[in-house]
């Protein structure tokens, strides 16, 4: 399925330059969802996470004026689904099938206000 809809994608950055993290965000089923969500391997298990998506749920929850954040995850993920377990997010029925084996939908109705000093969130 192809999606027409706007991509916001954002980088965590520290110091001059060094990426932390990347995602995206976007409208999809009424809610703001996350996509493409990626942790530099080096700075990992470091709560960069957490810092991203209260951001970007942040963002796009005022963009969109919805209540709700969604995202797709491998259940054989087990470190990410975990992150997002302990952030609220809860396994959820989707409207329709979902096209990849092995993954759930999951979503969130509150957000947080976590941001960090040493870290800025980028527009890329």
């Amino acid at each position: 399925m192809i999606l027409n809809c706007p991509l916001h994608s954002y980088s965590l950055i520290a110091g001059a330059n060094t990426v932390l993290a990347f995602a995206q965000y976007y409208l999809r089923e009424g809610k703001c969802h996350l996509g493409r969500l990626v942790v530099n391997p080096a700075f990992r298990r470091q709560g960069l996470i957490t810092e991203l998506i209260c951001r970007l749920c942040e963002l796009g929850k005022a963009e969109f004026a919805v209540d709700t954040c969604s995202l797709f995850v491998f259940t054989y993920n087990t470190w990410a689904l975990n992150a997002y377990q302990k952030l609220g997010f809860k396994v959820a029925d989707y409207p329709e099938d979902i096209p990849l084996e092995n993954c759930v939908y999951i979503i969130h109705y509150t957000w947080c206000s976590q941001a960090s000093d040493v870290t800025a969130i980028n527009k890329r």
